[in-house]
């Protein structure tokens, strides 16, 4: 709780204006689901393959005047 009112009292000041709130995600496409749905009384199967999908950074930034966000398909 300390740290929480220590940057409180650090960014009261700050014009929301100058804000930008930035975030980082990645996403592996190559994963299979680990639920499924099928017919009332049926089993769902599916065979898992090797994984091969690619991997994708994304990151997005948003403020009071605009949202951007850019991806690597890294």
């Amino acid at each position: 709780m300390k740290l929480r009112l220590e940057y409180w009292e650090k960014v009261k000041d700050i014009d929301p204006k100058n804000l930008v709130f930035l975030d980082e995600t990645g996403v592996l496409l190559g994963l299979t689901r680990t639920h499924a749905r099928s017919q009332r009384g049926t089993r769902a199967y599916a065979v898992k393959p090797f994984y091969r999908g690619k991997k994708v950074t994304v990151i997005g930034a948003i403020s009071i005047s605009s949202s951007s966000g850019t991806h690597d398909n890294g």
